[in-house]
């Protein structure tokens, strides 16, 4: 996928915790851009953070945001393409 720049994106992964529970998001925005810089919170759907929620913070970045992909799964738990219903 494609769609964006990535010549002056600052990307970084970002571990928080809540109740106990440790997380990882994503936090992207571009570096060419005025400062302070509007966030714009993603949420993922039910299979949770993956390269389609980074695609589209990297999208929100170039248009002079700053993009932050929430995870309300745990970091211990595995992301990704659903397994085919039987």
């Amino acid at each position: 996928m494609s769609g964006f720049n990535a010549t002056n994106l600052v990307e970084s992964r970002i571990p928080y915790e809540y109740d106990g529970e440790n997380f990882e998001g994503y936090f992207v925005y571009d570096s060419s851009c005025e400062m302070p810089l509007t966030v714009i919170l993603i949420n993922h759907n039910w299979d949770g953070a993956d390269g389609y929620e980074e695609w589209r913070a990297k999208l929100i970045a170039n248009e002079c945001y700053a993009a932050f992909v929430v995870s309300v799964y745990n970091a211990s738990v595995p992301t990704g393409e659903a397994l085919p219903i039987p």
